[in-house]
């Protein structure tokens, strides 16, 4: 928890850092007046505004034949070994990936769950598996990864939990 206080407005600003599930929860306690969460798949009992729409990417090991393309499918990803957001910690997120994979009829072949970003881009950097992830990961750069549009999610309506509300 970060804590700032503005004495001219006698204002108290602290700054959490939790995942969604636990941000929600703590908006309907009043530990919170407001929270930037992805946005549950389903509809939320609470008012939010888009801040932004993420792409996705694949993340593929330097040396995996698909790194070379300048963007990719979901249907290339078939039969790849995927490293995918843990479900227990990160529901949105797996529920998200799940979704890319069946909107091109596909069911992924999960070989890792992983709940951090910074652990899938070594896995992957290691040759592990490829894995899917918003845009945003790109500034999280590592050597051995290389970042892949996927340019084909042909999701309508866009499942909410690929919006940063």
């Amino acid at each position: 928890e970060y804590r700032l206080t503005l004495r001219e407005d006698n204002a108290d600003l602290r700054l959490t850092e939790t995942m969604t599930a636990q941000q929600l929860q703590m908006l309907r306690t009043g530990r919170l007046d407001l929270a930037l969460i992805r946005p549950p798949m389903t509809a939320s009992e609470f008012p939010f505004e888009i801040l932004r729409k993420e792409r996705l990417v694949a993340l593929l090991p330097e040396a995996h034949p698909l790194a070379a393309r300048d963007g990719l499918s979901i249907s290339d990803l078939a039969g790849e070994p995927i490293i995918i957001p843990a479900k227990r910690a990160r529901p949105y997120a797996y529920d998200l990936v799940m979704a890319y994979f069946a909107s091109a009829g596909l069911v992924p072949r999960i070989l890792q769950e992983t709940t951090e970003k910074p652990a899938m881009l070594a896995m992957v950097a290691a040759g592990i598996g490829v894995a899917l992830a918003p845009d945003w990961t790109e500034t999280l750069s590592r050597a051995g990864v290389r970042f892949r549009p996927i340019r084909d999610v042909a999701l309508d309506p866009e499942p909410a939990g690929a919006i940063i509300g």
